[in-house]
């Protein structure tokens, strides 16, 4: 009876400590749920363990019980994939080495007093009351120690570099490593060498899953590069055509400039002999000669302004909004252009990065299309219910920005209220119903947003500046939801955004 509860108290402390550590490690704050979910998960390990129904070693039983946590942290846990392996391998390992300096003290306290009654030489049995005492303070202590830990000053805010790109194949590669080194040791030292095979294989598919994400990131790099060199030269050639149209404005300016020096003098001429003219018209007896004059200075006035027309008719330049290389992107792009001239809103966009590469790796083009229509939908009726601001302007950007790939529109609509941004995600709101806003495009943007592992960051300018606001959709694996605002402060807390001042 007393083993049982031994093995239930020792296994239900290691995991817990380990899923303890990972809240820490990673800096996060669980919510209710989470937290009876995974006491509820460590508690029917335990009782597993304790009752090993399916006679399964020791040795074999641990990294099941890691690899199952892993997929439990997965499905309840909204951290990207590879924080979250790297992570949970980072405090599973940590638990246990915390369990066993917590055992060790413990046994060294108890010992002598529990010592009187052993007698040298014989079996330990660990159903006596006492190693229940002991394995619950070794419980304590445990906890004691994770918390501890994480007091220290440099840990406080957890281990940052697990956030990295490559933190999750260090720690691949080392708890596979390490396992294999405790696994030989197992054979050494015992007799089990039949069920140190599993523990074994599984170590060196450790190692394997970590050499595989190596491989298979260094190929991503390189087709990233690859991408990168060909938008330079892209952007090489965009560079030169610019400057080709620049040197057509300055032509086409020095050709009305010449025009207008030219044309002077003959105005000048016109005015002459109308200013006869008038001197005529005091007497009446002139008429006839007058009005025949007239004819003929009307005929040189239309001459005049033929000439003048085809002498600043020159090549003329063609402003167009900057392309993305994907037909389809560009069509919508220009679609909205045009409704926004349409609507007297001046509208630029800017194109960082190969637009390619994004719709192939990053978020496939059906849900960028969508993207894009909801956030400029979103911005022209802002915009248009805007009576205060003098100037209607949209300005957007799609492909690289900070090392990330972004779709963000800055505009000089109306601003969101308070009540809309913590809302935002839980449920269709809007700042401007009455113009035809329903709220359907966020709740279907924070979707996006979920599958995508994307951080929507809307920001708040301060008044009287270029644009009220700004919206980012940036594809960090970070699924983040902040709000920069410049009355920060005014915001509630809330679990479901983050709020930073600006």
């Amino acid at each position: 009876m007393y083993n049982f509860a031994n093995d239930v108290i020792s296994t239900m402390g290691v995991m817990l400590c380990a899923f303890y550590l990972f809240t820490k490690v990673l800096n996060l704050k669980a919510a209710m749920w989470q937290k009876v979910s995974a006491i509820l998960w460590c508690l029917l390990l335990a009782v597993i363990y304790a009752f090993n129904p399916f006679l399964v070693s020791e040795l074999t039983t641990r990294p099941i019980f890691c690899i199952a946590s892993t997929i439990f942290i997965l499905i309840i846990s909204r951290e990207k994939i590879d924080t979250n392996i790297s992570a949970f391998l980072v405090s599973y390992g940590i638990s246990y080495i915390f369990y066993y300096i917590s055992i060790v003290v413990i046994s060294l306290i108890v010992s002598p007093f529990e010592g009187r009654n052993h007698q040298a030489g014989s079996i330990i049995d660990f159903n006596a009351p006492v190693y229940l005492l002991i394995f619950s303070m070794t419980f304590i202590f445990q906890f004691l120690l994770s918390y501890l830990f994480f007091r220290i000053r440099r840990f406080k805010k957890g281990f940052s570099f697990l956030l990295e790109r490559y933190a999750i194949i260090i720690a691949l590669i080392i708890a596979g490593s390490v396992m294999v080194i405790a696994t030989l040791i197992s054979i050494i030292g015992t007799t089990e060498d039949v069920a140190a095979i599993p523990l074994l294989f599984v170590s060196l598919l450790t190692i394997g899953a970590g050499i595989y994400i190596w491989i298979r990131r260094a190929i991503k790099a390189l087709q990233l590069r690859w991408f990168r060199e060909q938008n330079e030269d892209i952007l090489t050639k965009e560079n030169e055509e610019l400057k080709a149209e620049i040197e057509r404005i300055k032509t086409n300016q020095e050709t009305i400039r010449t025009a207008n020096h030219n044309i002077n003098h003959r105005l000048r001429s016109v005015e002459r002999n109308y200013m006869k003219m008038l001197i005529k018209l005091s007497s009446y007896d002139e008429l006839a000669e007058i009005n025949e004059e007239l004819m003929n200075d009307l005929e040189n006035v239309l001459l005049l302004k033929e000439d003048y027309l085809d002498s600043i008719s020159g090549e003329q330049v063609n402003f167009s909004l900057s392309s993305t290389h994907v037909k389809a992107i560009d069509d919508l792009i220009n679609y909205f252009a045009s409704r926004c001239n349409k609507k007297d809103i001046e509208f630029r966009i800017k194109v960082n990065g190969s637009i390619i590469y994004m719709i192939e790796n990053i978020i496939s083009q059906n849900k960028l299309e969508i993207l894009i229509g909801d956030l400029l939908e979103d911005a022209i009726i802002a915009v248009m219910a805007n009576d205060i601001s003098a100037r209607r302007f949209i300005y957007a950007l799609i492909g690289e920005a900070d090392g990330c790939y972004e779709f963000s529109v800055h505009d000089t609509g109306i601003p969101f209220t308070i009540d809309t941004l913590t809302r935002l995600g839980s449920e269709r709101v809007t700042t401007h119903e009455s113009s035809g806003g329903s709220g359907i495009g966020f709740m279907k943007t924070f979707e996006t947003k979920r599958e995508c592992a994307a951080s929507l960051i809307i920001t708040e300018n301060q008044p009287n500046t270029a644009f009220t606001k700004s919206i980012a959709f940036r594809f960090d694996q970070k699924n983040d939801y902040i709000i920069k605002s410049y009355r920060a402060e005014e915001f509630p807390p809330g679990e479901g955004y983050k709020v930073a001042e600006i």
